[in-house]
């Protein structure tokens, strides 16, 4: 028994699907900061911008080498969102952003981080009532629709909730695999929605990549990494540049100095 438990722990220390090495590149552009929950990084991987468990949002640039690999995350601008709250997802919508909120569980749209709530979508009608299980990814499609998937799976699944007409519904199901519970998502070019997914055991996290056809079809596992290859990366964005299709993450430290706070990006393909 004492083997096949020890054989179990070295099984999960490695990677369950081979992937590119990834950039990391540490981030903490300021006294205080951490707690990133959400990412959107522009069509070229460019600009960005994050917002945090703590309703702390930051625009800025991602500075690149000649490899097109992460070499800076300069911040340009920084503020707190009015009214705050716990803001775990982000994407562009309608000109402006939508941002998913936890604890007090709804979707607003902001003409600009630093302004003010122009729209309160509310919560999908059955979403997890549990404080710290609601929206926790939220992602436009090239339609210009919200979806957003809570953090924890319902009957063994993760439904996606969608915004159509004024109205939420269910637009597909995810089937939860193992321990894995989804923290970010993004619409790739690529026309798939993409989940993040993490893991934690006594070790550290362990984080995965599943992507979907929109319909909820051809679901597969494109990204898994070894446990405590990085910490908890919560926010993600997908997008292609000049060297391939890329998946760019940042992790919520929860404001801890035993925790780190940083950008990873991997290299997914042409």
């Amino acid at each position: 028994m004492r083997r096949r438990a020890l054989r179990a722990l070295a099984l999960s220390l490695l990677p369950l699907a081979a992937s590119a090495g990834p950039t990391v590149l540490p981030f903490v552009p300021w006294e205080g900061a951490g707690g990133w929950s959400a990412l959107w990084v522009a069509e070229d991987g460019g600009a960005f911008a994050v917002v945090s468990d703590r309703g702390a949002w930051a625009e800025g640039r991602l500075l690149r080498d000649a490899a097109g690999d992460l070499a800076g995350a300069p911040v340009d601008r920084r503020g707190t969102l009015e009214p705050g709250g716990d803001s775990e997802a982000l994407d562009r919508f309608g000109g402006g952003w939508a941002i998913g909120f936890e604890g007090n569980h709804r979707v607003e749209w902001r003409e600009a981080l630093d302004g003010g709530v122009a729209a309160d979508l509310g919560p999908p009608p059955d979403l997890s009532a549990s404080v710290n299980a609601g929206i926790e990814a939220l992602a436009v499609d090239p339609l210009g629709r919200i979806h957003v998937v809570s953090e924890s799976p319902a009957a063994g699944r993760f439904d996606v909730h969608r915004w159509e007409r004024g109205a939420w519904e269910v637009a597909f199901a995810v089937p939860a695999d193992g321990r894995y519970r989804v923290t970010g998502a993004d619409f790739g070019p690529d026309g798939r929605l993409w989940l993040l997914e993490r893991d934690f055991l006594l070790l550290g996290f362990r984080t995965r990549l599943r992507s979907v056809r929109p319909d909820g079809t051809d679901l597969r596992t494109d990204l898994e990494t070894a446990l405590a290859r990085h910490d908890n990366l919560e926010g993600l964005a997908v997008w292609r540049g000049g060297h391939g299709l890329r998946a760019t993450m940042v992790s919520d430290d929860n404001l801890r100095s035993i925790q780190r706070s940083e950008i990873v990006e991997y290299r997914l393909g042409d």
